[in-house]
């Protein structure tokens, strides 16, 4: 069983109201105590991993413990955005192409 998600970083007004209400405790407090110029891609990165897991078992977003058995991987796919994909076991290896425009090919 598997899940993954992208999300867009964007400006968020309620970022910091947003993770007090869905993240664990010890999560909202890292992204209030990281430097402004940092809380949203941290918030972008915790939520992507939280909300990929909780899709994946059907837990909810402010499950603090990894259940076992269960893998994270985070990932970039491209300036701006945050991805991450939450795997249970055997372990997979992931291999990442991007598609070049240009070229009208996938590049490996």
């Amino acid at each position: 069983c598997s899940s993954d998600l992208i999300e867009h970083i964007r400006p968020m007004d309620d970022l910091l109201s947003i993770a007090q209400r869905f993240f664990a405790t010890s999560e909202a407090a890292a992204i209030e105590q990281a430097p402004p110029d940092q809380r949203l891609q941290l918030f972008f990165q915790t939520w992507t991993l939280k909300e990929s897991l909780m899709k994946a078992t059907g837990e909810g977003l402010g499950a603090t413990d990894l259940p076992a058995n269960w893998f994270l991987h985070q990932f970039s796919p491209a300036p701006g955005y945050a991805g991450a994909l939450a795997v249970e076991e055997p372990p997979v290896r992931l291999r990442w192409n991007a598609y070049d425009q240009n070229s009208n090919r996938i590049k490996t």
